[in-house]
């Protein structure tokens, strides 16, 4: 999938759910991405930063900076990421307004403290259609 430079902008609402609120940048998947998946830079191909999933409990995640991606894609395809966006209509269970966000494992966020903390980003709205503010860490 090419994705062409002038159709980049920050602010630009991609679905009905989310809100991208932070700059982007063109990175080639080095596996198989989800939209909203924490990725984190593993690589470079074809004068792009590659991208594989982040996760908490690997030693290649840790110092390298992370990113939200915008959508899916496979491996070698070009993918949009993220410093930061809202994800709205997810369940955040009991947790409150605040509440930290922290990197799981295989590029998921999740609000319960793992054995590797690294918080990603915040809750936002409470409750099982509640939305969280997730952001890269460099």
């Amino acid at each position: 999938m090419a994705i062409q430079q002038r159709e980049l902008a920050p602010g630009h609402i991609l679905t009905s759910g989310s809100r991208n609120t932070g700059k982007e940048w063109i990175v080639v998947a080095g596996t198989t991405i989800a939209p909203y998946d924490v990725v984190c830079v593993n690589g470079v191909q074809d004068a792009h930063a590659q991208v594989t999933l982040a996760d908490q409990g690997a030693a290649a995640t840790r110092g390298s900076p992370l990113f939200i991606a915008m959508h899916g894609a496979d491996a070698g395809d070009q993918l949009r990421v993220t410093e930061i966006v809202i994800e709205s209509g997810v369940n955040v269970g009991a947790a409150a307004v605040n509440d930290p966000v922290y990197l799981g494992t295989a590029g998921a966020w999740q609000v319960a403290a793992p054995a590797n903390i690294v918080i990603i980003g915040r809750v936002v709205v409470a409750g099982a259609s509640g939305a969280v503010l997730l952001f890269g860490k460099r």
